[in-house]
């Protein structure tokens, strides 16, 4: 949890990706691709509450990170690296203990560590491709873009060895997931 200059830091960083100009067509859009899903499947009888947190999931993810994880269309390779994540957190949460994070040997933690290492592989993707191509402007940049700019400027003042390490680059891929978490539970 930040504190202090950390949290003003942080809060720099992210406040205006919050209160720019929502793309409310972006919204409306995923609503009819919705409510489109709905009427192809032909039910009569629709359970809202498999559904709410798909829309919320597309949206966010859209409009936050810039990338689509198209739960509304099935059961994505990236929707199901996310719901197998999320189910580990929701099962494991001892696993956030670091002492017992390095009980590799027991086969549940073992599976767990799996899917977080395949999670943590697309934010890595996410992060290369958005280093590879950043937005024209700063009014353009979505939360990713900016945890990475601010990564990126950070970093001017490393070592090699710490460039090695690299650090921060956890730092902003544990901010990421934190801000998935938040988003698709809103």
């Amino acid at each position: 949890m930040a504190n202090g200059d950390e949290w003003k830091s942080h809060r720099r960083i992210v406040n205006p990706v919050f209160n720019k100009g929502w793309n409310t067509k972006g919204f409306g859009e995923k609503v009819l691709k919705m409510m489109s899903t709905w009427e192809i499947s032909g039910h009569n009888m629709i359970d809202i509450s498999k559904w709410t947190p798909r829309l919320a999931l597309d949206i966010f993810s859209s409009e936050i990170f810039g990338i689509d994880f198209k739960t509304l269309e099935g059961d994505s390779e990236l929707y199901q690296k996310y719901n197998k994540v999320i189910s580990v957190m929701d099962e494991n949460l001892l696993l956030m203990i670091p002492s017992l994070s390095t009980m590799n040997f027991l086969p549940r933690v073992q599976r767990s560590q799996k899917y977080i290492d395949e999670f943590n592989e697309i934010i890595y993707s996410l992060i290369r491709e958005k280093r590879a191509n950043p937005p024209d402007d700063d009014t353009s940049a979505d939360l990713l873009d900016r945890l990475i700019a601010a990564s990126d400027k950070e970093k001017d003042g490393l070592t090699d060895r710490e460039l090695r390490v690299n650090l921060l680059t956890f730092q902003k891929q544990d901010d990421i997931f934190i801000f998935f978490i938040a988003g698709h539970d809103t």
